[in-house]
């Protein structure tokens, strides 16, 4: 092998130097084609052009010849003296390469056809500065130009396409060490291959030690057709890639620009992106002086110090990225977003003029700011708020499908200036899959939400798995959702929107007045939690639980709870009610409230429906009967009246009675504390059977009212046996409380009585 490589060498360089010597005086035409050929691997060709002063003399000119090197062949090319050679035109193949050795240089002076590679070497220099030069590729190779150790490689073609190949997975373009690849006509760099496929691959334009690489003229970029792939221009330890031309990025893929340590970087003339992502350095600096809109993915990661700013950004709208890999409507809150903003030790995005901005996830870490005082939509988004970061908004009127959580003492919302929002939807989803909607977590952390009026959860899987999205205080946490008056639960019947207050933290839903839609509203409250709501009327589909005696659910005025509802009060826990209460609630097990607290406060007189078999003074069964363990009126200094109704059948009521109302009382076997009246308070029976335990015997209430007594004291205050005033204020409570109800079915415990 070794031998035929050599007779190839050798005829090589007798062909080269019978054609320069016709060139010099001989009888061959002013321009003549020399081309490398042969069989054999590449080190085959090195040196066949060995410049050799014995045949052709120094000064034999060479700017008359075409070289062309055929498609996959490799020239390394080792030129003696002299160090530097002119050709007319230059012809390189299709994956062919040439290699220039260190020191040697080749100028094409006219017009080159370069479908190959150049590689230049320690100083070696390939120059096509004039003339028409054409660079493209095909679906097999796609040219690359490496230069290193003081290397340069200069070009004046107007494009260079990727397009034809399948798999961009290579570096197209480097330059180490004090090198320079200078491509600076270049107007459009297309990089937009498709491998079919889902795996991530890149192609790279890489500069570094002082390297650069001069793309000034490219005004237009595409990125690879997959969302997954990209384009990255590396730049590490003072190399350089000049792109202050650049106007647009286009393509599904993301452009990634890695600015180095302590440097700054400009792309500035870039107007519009699709896909694009900065990733800057400790200390460095990144500026985007044009850019007004992104369409696609823009995504920002700084390490420690860094600053990236956009003065002129108007826009970035993430959701193009997003449905690359979430078909249309295949949205999860919890997905993990290909777009964001994180923001290291110290560091600082600034888009002052930034008003709307979707499909991103913030991070912050301590000391970084993110400075964005004219946003006012932020839509399918998520914002972590922690002590010692600044996180600058205008005050949001659209905050749509987005997350908002705050830790560690932090407040954000109405009360920082953030928020004004007066509506918030989840609609936007398909799966909401036990995902947070907004939370606060720890003593002093506010989530204001006060804005909201209302709250659309209404999102729809179309499945029959059982999800919830959760609204979370915790830790002393409190998040204020006071202003939303009505609430939509999601579209189906086994999912939910949960308000979970746990370990102290508390939500604040004084405002809300109806709860409507498909699926469950659960409100909870455990350790120590408390949920306040206001005036509010249920759907069939709202859940009380209060797990512990430490918890509460307050309600400032009334709650009427329609027929799907339920109630599950723990042994000693507490239900607040400031005004009237109210059920249509026919299966006894979802009203579960015979060993806890039912306590009324506030002014003026209170209504409460009464929805127990009427067994008589002995234990109904009946699974609770809709019984309370403990009914307190009134508070210090705060006197209560409350009149019990029977204005609806919950499905206990006799042909010739009423529902009763069973206390069946506290304490070790339930022998105390079944009825308390503070203060002056009264309970109007209005001659519906009412029985309590005393010291362990059941009593029927009514029975203590002597012949012609109407009222008798008891306890602190009063019981009144008829109502005063009767119809007129029978009539205003049915007003109040028999609002449209769905029937269930009738139920009767064995041996009760109708």
């Amino acid at each position: 092998m070794a031998s035929r490589q050599l007779a190839t060498r050798n005829r090589a360089r007798v062909l080269v130097a019978s054609m320069l010597m016709a060139a010099a005086g001989g009888t061959a035409a002013a321009q003549t084609t020399v081309t490398w050929t042969g069989a054999g691997g590449t080190d085959e060709y090195s040196n066949c052009l060995n410049w050799d002063p014995r045949v052709v003399p120094i000064n034999t000119p060479t700017t008359q010849y075409t070289i062309m090197i055929p498609a996959g062949a490799t020239i390394r090319l080792d030129i003696l003296t002299p160090a530097s050679i002119d050709v007319q035109n230059l012809v390189l193949g299709s994956g062919a390469r040439i290699v220039l050795r260190p020191g040697r240089t080749l100028t094409v002076t006219q017009d080159s056809d370069i479908r190959g590679s150049i590689d230049s070497l320690a100083g070696g220099s390939f120059v096509a500065a004039s003339g028409s030069h054409l660079i493209t590729g095909s679906s097999s190779s796609i040219p690359t130009f490496l230069a290193a150790n003081g290397g340069l490689i200069r070009l004046s073609s107007t494009s260079y396409s990727m397009s034809p190949i399948r798999y961009g997975n290579f570096t197209i373009m480097s330059a180490d060490t004090n090198s320079t690849v200078d491509v600076r006509e270049l107007r459009t760099l297309d990089a937009g291959w498709n491998d079919f496929d889902g795996n991530t691959n890149a192609t790279t334009v890489s500069a570094s030690n002082g390297g650069v690489v001069n793309l000034s003229g490219v005004q237009s970029l595409t990125t690879p057709a997959r969302f997954e792939d990209r384009i990255d221009f590396n730049m590490a330890s003072g190399g350089i890639i000049n792109l202050s031309g650049l106007q647009q990025i286009s393509g599904t893929g993301t452009a990634r620009f890695v600015v180095p340590d302590g440097a700054t970087y400009g792309l500035n003339s870039l107007t519009t992106s699709a896909n694009a992502r900065i990733d800057a350095g400790n200390g460095s600096t990144v500026n985007l002086p044009a850019l007004i809109s992104s369409n696609g993915t823009l995504s920002v990661y700084t390490a420690n110090g860094a600053v990236v700013n956009a003065p002129a950004l108007t826009s970035a709208d993430n959701s193009r990225a997003v449905s690359w890999y979430r078909s249309s409507d295949d949205y999860f809150l919890d997905l993990d977003y290909q777009a964001r903003v994180s923001l290291g030790l110290d560091a600082h995005f600034n888009a002052p003029q930034l008003t709307s901005l979707n499909w991103v996830q913030i991070d912050q870490a301590n000391g970084s700011v993110f400075n964005a005082p004219n946003l006012d939509t932020l839509n399918f988004s998520r914002l972590n708020i922690q002590p010692g970061r600044t996180l600058t908004t205008g005050a949001m009127h659209n905050i749509d499908n987005s997350t908002i959580m705050v830790s560690g003492g932090s407040t954000f919302g109405v009360s920082t200036g953030n928020l004004a929002a007066v509506s918030y939807s989840l609609g936007g989803y398909r799966y909401v899959r036990n995902s947070t909607v907004f939370s606060a977590d720890g003593q002093g952390s506010v989530l204001d939400l006060s804005s909201v009026q209302t709250f659309n959860s209404g999102w729809n899987d179309r499945d029959g798995a059982s999800w919830a999205g959760v609204v979370s205080a915790s830790n002393g946490g409190v998040v204020n959702l006071s202003g939303v008056q009505s609430l939509m639960t999601p579209a189906r019947s086994e999912d939910r929107i949960d308000f979970v207050a746990y370990s102290r933290g508390q939500i604040d839903l004084h405002g809300l007045r109806t709860v409507a839609g498909g699926g469950r509203a659960r409100f909870s409250v455990s350790g120590g939690g408390v949920i306040r709501l206001g005036d509010l009327t249920t759907g069939n589909n709202v859940d009380f639980l209060v797990t512990d005696v430490d918890s509460a659910i307050s309600v400032d005025r009334t709650l009427n709870l329609n027929a799907g509802s339920s109630i599950n009060i723990a042994a000693g826990a507490e239900l607040s009610i400031g005004k009237h209460l109210s059920f249509s609630i026919t299966n006894e097990a979802a009203f579960q409230a015979a060993t806890s607290i039912v306590r009324f406060t506030g002014a003026g007189t209170h209504f409460m429906e009464i929805a127990g078999l009427d067994a008589g003074p002995i234990n109904p069964g009946n699974n609770g009967n809709f019984g309370l363990g403990h009914l307190i009126l009134g508070g210090l200094g705060s006197p209560v009246t409350l009149q019990l109704l029977d204005v609806l059948d919950n499905g206990n009521r006799s042909a010739n009675g009423n529902e009763a109302l069973y206390l069946f009382g506290l304490g070790q076997a339930g022998n105390t504390d079944a009825l308390t009246l503070l203060n002056g308070s009264t309970l109007y029976i209005d001659n519906l059977n009412v029985y309590a335990r005393d010291n362990g015997q059941w009593v029927w209430l009514n029975s203590l009212f002597g012949p012609g007594q109407t009222v008798i004291a008891y306890d602190q205050g009063f019981l009144h046996l008829p109502t005063p005033g009767s119809s007129l204020v029978l009539a205003l409570a049915s007003g109040v409380l028999a609002l449209p109800r769905r029937r269930g079915e009738r139920r009767m415990s064995s041996g009760g009585r109708r």
